[in-house]
């Protein structure tokens, strides 16, 4: 019979099968100890299990390293190693989360970090990382610097529109990344039933054929944002539309996630109802608001209106 853990191991070739066993004085949390076993057929036996070694000194201060960390590429998770200092002036490895060491980020959205002390990159940006072990924390700045990450956004004015009136999009795209961008695009498919008119943004050249729109730039500077108007003609029946925007690059983005945008807008009837309403003598209101859509105080104009002593 042999046994082993981390760091020995033992051999049986006769009874008794007893084992003393020395935990180091430097483990805390699972202890392994495994044992093969063979009879005198040649059948081989196999048993693990996993002692819990909790130690008796109180736990100062946790350490981790790297204690600052700089990520320049999405998915390469990259470990975290913590190491506590026990009042009996033993460091122990405290890594495991089964050691009831807990990692948290700040912000999810530039970096995660698994149950066990995983981080990987999300989004450029600085974020802190909080370790802790049960009263005992630390803490680890991550600095996330991809070399090119866009974002697009839009907006809709009017929103809601009338049938036939034009829209607006403006179109404001930011370089997050560390460096400059290369080789930009920025694709729009018109929503269906619409017109285009025109499409211009500072440093920006647009051209429309078949209903795409592409506009492309040289190069936008890191942390800079730009914006491209995009003028259509609503359709001409009420209903929605829905309008979708990409922007690329000619390098690898670090996160496609916020490289696309869609937003919908609603397309009102031109046909108004009028509603009046007075109280007693003096001034009454009439309000008027398009039909197929309850806009509130987006489209609706009040007018005073004056009432003879009496009149209905």
């Amino acid at each position: 019979m042999m046994r082993s853990n981390p760091g020995e191991t033992t051999t049986l070739t006769a009874p008794p099968w007893e084992f003393s066993v020395a935990v180091p004085a430097s483990i805390a949390g699972p202890f392994p100890i495994a044992a093969v076993a063979k009879d005198a057929g040649g059948t081989y036996y196999s048993a693990r299990i996993d002692l819990e070694v909790v130690p008796s000194a109180e736990l100062l201060t946790l350490s981790v390293s790297p204690a600052n960390v700089t990520l320049v590429e999405p998915g390469f998770p990259q470990p975290l190693a913590v190491e506590g200092r026990y009042a009996d002036g033993i460091m122990r490895d405290l890594t495991s989360p089964g050691i009831g060491t807990v990692y948290e980020s700040d912000d999810p959205s530039i970096v995660t970090v698994s149950a066990e002390g995983l981080i990987e990159a999300q989004g450029n940006g600085t974020a802190t990382l909080i370790v802790t072990n049960g009263q005992v924390s630390a803490v680890v700045t991550v600095v996330v610097e991809m070399p090119t990450d866009l974002a697009i956004d839009q907006t809709a004015t009017p929103s809601p529109v009338l049938v036939g009136e034009e829209i607006t999009y403006g179109l404001p795209m930011q370089n997050k990344g560390g460096e400059r961008a290369l080789e930009l695009r920025v694709t729009d498919g018109l929503p269906e039933g619409t017109s285009f008119v025109s499409a211009a943004g500072n440093g920006w050249s647009c051209i429309e054929a078949g209903g795409i729109v592409t506009c492309s730039r040289s190069a936008l500077e890191a942390g800079i944002q730009s914006e491209i108007n995009l003028v259509v003609t609503a359709p001409d029946a009420p209903g929605v539309v829905t309008n979708q925007i990409t922007v690329a690059t000619g390098a690898p983005d670090a996160f496609i996630d916020d490289n696309v945008s869609t937003l919908t807008t609603t397309v009102a009837s031109a046909i108004y109802t009028l509603s009046v309403s007075r109280q007693g003598t003096g001034e009454g209101t009439v309000t008027s608001e398009p039909e197929g859509i309850d806009c509130g105080t987006a489209c609706t104009e009040n007018y005073p209106v004056r009432y003879a002593k009496g009149s209905n």
